[in-house]
């Protein structure tokens, strides 16, 4: 069983982390007995780092192989209206029928399926390639697409959109949150089905008790791209909340990730005088990043437009107690004060208080911890590619 796997997300030699989700989903896939051919478009004349070969990304090469689909597109800076939208996606797929007809005898008769992730362009494509193949087709949206939001109201876009939408069994949601998105686009209602991301079952959790041993420092931990909606400024006012009302209690936070809000941050940082219990780590590798996370306490990621949230889950997975946004994408997977913690977006009060009673309450703490434990193993990669396979037949 072969499955065509089209992915604009990959990690690369300049970027080894950039769509690591999306590997994970593939060695999921082998594991149920499926190769893939993993294609993954890139745009012509853009300086880019090359993806990394299916051995390099834990793939077993003898049932992987990986093509680069070269396709011209006009600049990001022009692409924001519909006729550059129009023209992008005719570009990619007229590239994509252009590598399926070069491969004709092997693509043509040994696919099962097709599973592309990411709607634009090549997702929006699909009627311009997919039917070469004679397939079951899926497409996995994963967040919104702020190109897409914005080109919503104009005709063109919902006409491409709703063609693209018949030539899918699925268009599958990472999260619910993203349903009121992918209606507004075009997609038809009866296409839409939620299907969540996975995470790799972890053995570096063990159940040593957080804060019974005499340790009465709490650490706090975040992992995210540093933009604004993420949240972090919010754990940082909180913090400095509790600081002011409690300040005997030890607490550290440790922010792993970097982005255009760092400066702001780290200034914003030294204005509240946390200096001294924060860290920027920066940028760190996937491994150097769950590493910190498993010598944590609690995972606090305030974010308020979370299509799902796999950082939340790894956290879990690792036994943290989780602070995340209530109507956003860890609302489908945490329960409030059974398995984590949830909180109205953009409330400094209210996530200072949460965080407060976890600081202070270790037991409690611990609880929720081991709570998201469990519930985190019922969200494992090989669960997410069976859902993902059963909407192919």
């Amino acid at each position: 069983m072969k499955l065509l796997f089209v992915t604009g997300y990959w990690p690369t030699l300049n970027d080894p982390i950039n769509g690591r989700f999306i590997v994970d989903q593939a060695i999921a896939l082998q594991r149920l007995g499926y190769s893939l051919l993993i294609a993954i478009p890139l745009a012509r004349f853009r300086p880019t780092s090359p993806p990394l070969s299916a051995s390099e990304v834990g793939l077993d090469p003898t049932q992987a192989s990986i093509s680069e689909i070269m396709a011209t597109r006009l600049p990001e800076a022009i692409s924001k209206n519909p006729l550059s939208l129009i023209f992008n996606v005719n570009l990619a797929g007229g590239a994509m029928r252009r590598f399926l007809l070069r491969n004709q005898t092997e693509s043509a008769c040994s696919f099962s399926g097709v599973i592309i992730h990411g709607e634009r362009n090549m997702g929006i494509a699909a009627p311009l390639w997919a039917p070469l193949l004679k397939v079951p087709s899926v497409l996995t949206i994963h967040g919104e697409d702020p190109v897409l939001r914005k080109l919503s109201s104009y005709a063109a876009t919902r006409r491409a959109i709703g063609a693209s939408s018949k030539q899918f069994n699925k268009v599958i949601l990472v999260g619910n949150p993203l349903r009121d998105y992918t209606l507004k686009l075009g997609y038809s209602q009866d296409k839409l089905t939620v299907v969540p991301n996975g995470v790799p079952v972890s053995s570096e959790y063990s159940l040593k008790l957080r804060g019974q041993s005499g340790d009465r420092l709490c650490r706090i931990v975040s992992v995210s791209r540093l933009i604004q909606l993420k949240g972090i400024d919010f754990n940082l006012q909180a913090l400095a909340r509790i600081r002011r009302i409690k300040p005997e209690l030890e607490w550290t936070y440790a922010i792993i990730g970097d982005g255009p809000e760092s400066p702001r941050l780290k200034q914003l940082c030294r204005e509240l005088q946390l200096c001294e219990r924060v860290k920027f780590y920066g940028r760190l590798t996937h491994d150097e990043t769950l590493s910190i996370v498993s010598e944590s306490d609690i995972f606090s990621l305030p974010s308020w437009n979370e299509a799902f949230g796999i950082v939340y889950l790894e956290a879990m997975m690792r036994g943290l107690a989780v602070v995340g946004c209530l109507d956003n994408g860890p609302a489908d997977f945490i329960t409030h004060n059974v398995t984590g913690a949830l909180v109205p977006p953009r409330c400094v009060s209210a996530l200072a208080n949460t965080l407060l009673e976890l600081i202070e309450d270790r037991g409690r703490c611990l609880r929720l911890g081991l709570a998201a434990r469990v519930e985190a193993l019922n969200y494992t990669w090989e669960n997410n590619a069976r859902q993902t396979i059963s909407h192919l037949s």
